[in-house]
């Protein structure tokens, strides 16, 4: 059966947060540490966050923030085991994965504005699209990553 953290009432087998960790808590351990209680001992979560992984150029003022802040690979694999976790898979997105991502982000709106050029809210979508895909193409491309992890939690 499938639910929602929220309707949780005790730990579950397999849980599942990939991408919504901020939705838990302000920082990954606390994430991390509330979805322990999730998991049942012997029990399996499938984590999948955001990492800060340059490699090539990065334009800084193009990047947001809060991606800045994002740990590397091993600070993400090293804030699971601090909260009782142990990696049993550890991988990460592809340059073709993530373009998939970002370009079907921007897929939508650029639809809509190939048939709403003239409608009122048309230069504001634009100008936040274009502005979007600037941020990717010349910034964070080459240094935001995400990764995928398969963490166990130990049976006692």
């Amino acid at each position: 059966m499938r639910r929602s953290a929220t309707e949780l009432t005790e730990p579950a087998d397999l849980v599942v947060c990939v991408g919504s960790s901020h939705a838990l808590a302000d920082d990954r351990s606390a994430a991390l540490a509330g979805l322990f209680r999730l998991v049942r001992p012997g029990g399996r979560l499938l984590f999948g966050d955001g990492i800060w992984d340059p490699h090539g150029r990065v334009q800084e003022n193009l990047v947001y923030d809060d991606m800045l802040a994002l740990p590397d690979l091993a600070g993400l694999v090293d804030t699971a085991i601090g909260t009782g976790f142990r990696p049993l898979y550890v991988e990460t997105a592809n340059r073709d994965e993530s373009d998939a991502f970002e370009s079907g982000y921007l897929a939508d709106d650029e639809e809509w504005l190939l048939t709403h050029a003239g409608h009122g809210e048309a230069e504001r979508i634009r100008i936040a699209a274009d502005e979007h895909r600037a941020r990717w193409l010349r910034g964070y491309r080459n240094g935001l990553g995400f990764a995928y992890l398969t963490l166990g939690r130990p049976a006692t």
